[in-house]
């Protein structure tokens, strides 16, 4: 095993080592890994006060009853409050989590099912969306992370099918209702969480799909499940549906869940999902071998998370020394934090991250934020990273540990001779650890 193997694991399976975690890795960086997928999730410290999702969609409905003033005025306020509560606890996860794996799983699965709270209807339930509907999921099979993914409340206010009427139902029929199909939820689902947008199907078929998806919606205070998952017959359409030549007979709320069942296990989702997973973890333009391995074993398995991320793990590419992934503004910011160790602002971070345009909850749509070099490398972006660097340095005492020992925790001999000279040369010891924080290696993994 090449003694750098640890710190490709830290940094690009994990989220940036902190000071004693190549230690605990030792001389098994895969074992590492696989342990981390193996053992009981651990709840995030920082999430456990947090308020489940159904509290925040009924409270939204009492603001729509009362008024559109109000309920404006508690997007601005409440939900808004809420968002931030949720993206600090989030940072506080990936800053001081143990299962730092698992914690990037949550990260491309949560990016993968986007909900975003640019859209002022779900900022009050993204945090919410992820933590329930992802967070459980990213080592069980693929289909019960759609499903609940999909029929989470966060995802049909935010793709607006928790609205969406059949044409020929009961309610579609009601003249004063004013309301008809709404596809966003189906064309997404299709063209985003699993086809994928070469995935073979047509605008017919986004249609019959929205129409098998009618009638899912959230509860409301006097139903069975008020704020959660609720399915409302009236307002789903009659029928049979056929998607991508497939004949659905009617079946209420299991033609939707039957529907997703179906496109879990399909080649073509296996292998959109296969690319993005490569994409992620080994490189922009992922080699078509580790593609394959990947799509293989998501069939094999029959959408087994776990078994495709430790197929992930046991991919040759997946170890390849030279850093080939730039950091996004998140893992960049989340990286140094971890390196440097010590209390956290995370008020302040939400700052540095909404100059780097890359808030938690705040994709600009339903794909996501970008996972390719060319959206986040520029002028403008290398130098916020410097200035953040030099801030983080600015803030350290004389008893902190020095950038050479910080450089030693976190990159090893991944760093360029010639840098951890200019570091051991820098004029004080806080140039010294700005050099390293804003060093190449420490932006790429």
């Amino acid at each position: 095993m090449s003694r750098n193997e640890a710190y490709i694991a830290a940094h690009r399976f994990g989220l940036g080592p902190k000071p004693d975690e190549i230690r605990h890795i030792g001389s098994d960086p895969r074992g590492w890994l696989i342990e981390q997928l193996h053992a009981a999730p651990i709840t995030p410290k920082a999430m456990l006060e947090l308020p489940a999702s159904r509290e925040n969609v009924l409270d939204w409905w009492d603001a729509v009853m009362i008024s559109v003033a109000e309920l404006v005025k508690r997007i601005r306020n409440d939900y808004r409050a809420l968002w931030r509560r949720e993206a600090k606890a989030r940072l506080a996860a990936a800053i001081t989590t143990e299962q730092p794996f698992r914690e990037r799983l949550v990260w491309f699965w949560g990016n993968h099912f986007t909900v975003s709270g640019r859209k002022a209807v779900a900022i009050g339930m993204a945090g919410g969306h992820e933590r329930e509907a992802i967070r459980p999921h990213v080592t069980g099979r693929f289909q019960d992370m759609l499903y609940n993914a999909t029929s989470h409340p966060g995802m049909l206010f935010y793709l607006d099918n928790y609205a969406s009427v059949g044409p020929h139902s009961y309610r579609g029929g009601v003249t004063y209702y004013n309301q008809g199909l709404n596809e966003n939820l189906a064309r997404e689902i299709l063209e985003l969480h699993t086809l994928g947008v070469d995935g073979g199907y047509s605008q017919q078929d986004v249609r019959e799909f929205a129409k098998m998806l009618t009638g899912w919606t959230f509860g409301r205070r006097y139903n069975p499940t008020p704020g959660a998952f609720h399915f409302r017959e009236k307002t789903h359409e009659p029928g049979d549906k056929v998607l991508l030549g497939r004949t659905f007979r009617p079946d209420g709320v299991n033609e939707g869940r039957a529907a997703l069942e179906w496109l879990a296990g399909q080649d073509a989702t296996a292998r959109h999902l296969a690319f993005k997973l490569a994409r992620h973890f080994i490189a922009d333009q992922p080699p078509p071998a580790a593609v394959d391995k990947l799509a293989r074993t998501f069939m094999e398995t029959e959408g087994d998370l776990m078994e495709l991320a430790q197929a992930l793990v046991n991919l040759p590419e997946a170890w390849d020394p030279m850093l080939r992934k730039f950091k996004t503004p998140q893992e960049y910011v989340v990286g140094a934090m971890r390196a440097v160790g010590g209390n956290t602002d995370y008020g302040e971070l939400m700052s540095v991250l909404t100059s780097f345009g890359q808030l938690p909850f705040m994709a600009l749509s339903p794909a996501g934020w970008p996972d390719k070099e060319t959206a986040w490398l520029n002028p403008d972006s290398a130098l916020r990273r410097a200035r953040f660097a030099v801030s983080v340095a600015g803030r350290r005492s004389a008893d902190d540990p020095g950038a050479v020992q910080i450089a030693a925790n976190s990159t090893g001999d991944l760093l360029p001779q010639n840098v951890l000279q200019q570091i051991t040369e820098a004029t004080n010891p806080k140039e010294a650890l700005a050099l390293l924080l804003a060093s190449p290696t420490m932006q790429r993994r």
